[in-house]
């Protein structure tokens, strides 16, 4: 899966950031089948657990590790992006990324420090309609080094569709989606098919699912296959009806 998904925040109904530790995605959306877009937020950082990390209004983890940035999504689902610390204030359900990919609506000036690997990924961002916009990107060194994205091309990915802030999360093999349940795209933890346990995941309730469409209605059951008649009696009144086969 290399798919980048525009959320219009107007179908955004709920959100949590999970508070379980390590779990994999597709574990979560087994304990919370209400949340129908569930994606891995940080994995760990040096034996330690995640930068900021909050759920339901509960610091899990109050200390920002190497200047890293966070999205938070407030009670009324609003979201925003931290990284200062006169926006910890307010923080409810928040989950850490590892560095800005997109600020001001260009890529990072401080690209050209990062890895050229190609890997999986994961990032979030807002596009200038406040939009949130996820990216899910396939791929790790092994066994097929040509999957996945550098960082640099993940943020030119996420300008094309119009952000103007993006961070890059937790990727390789924590990549993981699970859209109404199940595990929607092909998670690889070092060349082993298979899902990461990661310490905390972003979970969405949405109206709807952008490029999922409804499951069809139902087609209407065929009326019964019937037999008309009409009955008449010799100085009686004459009857019309229906039988039906049985």
């Amino acid at each position: 899966m290399n798919t980048i998904f525009t959320i219009p925040k107007s179908t955004i109904l709920d959100t949590h950031v999970t508070s379980v530790g390590f779990a994999t995605v597709g574990q979560v959306a087994q304990w919370k089948p209400e949340y129908n877009f569930i994606f891995n937020g940080d994995g760990w950082y040096s034996g330690t657990s995640a930068s900021i990390w909050y759920s339901e209004g509960v610091g899990k983890n109050t200390k920002q590790l190497d200047w890293r940035p966070w999205l938070n999504f407030d009670k009324s689902n609003n979201y925003k992006f931290g990284w200062m610390w006169g926006t910890f204030w307010g923080n409810f359900n928040a989950v850490s990324g590892t560095r800005f990919i997109v600020e001001n609506g260009a890529i990072n000036s401080k690209w050209e420090r990062w890895s050229t690997e190609k890997n999986a990924r994961t990032a979030v961002g807002i596009d200038a309609y406040g939009n949130l916009v996820v990216a899910i990107i396939d791929g790790r060194d092994k066994p097929a080094p040509s999957l996945g994205l550098s960082l640099k091309e993940l943020a030119d990915a996420m300008l094309d569709k119009g952000c103007v802030t993006a961070i890059d999360l937790d990727g390789g093999g924590s990549t993981t989606l699970a859209i109404n349940g199940t595990v929607a795209n092909e998670p690889n933890d070092d060349g082993v098919p298979g899902q990461r346990a990661v310490v905390n995941h972003v979970c969405l309730r949405l109206s709807e699912i952008p490029g999922h469409e409804p499951p069809p209605e139902p087609e209407p059951e065929p009326p019964p296959d019937t037999t008309s008649f009409t009955l008449s009696v010799a100085g009686h009144e004459t009857y019309s009806g229906q039988l039906r086969k049985v």
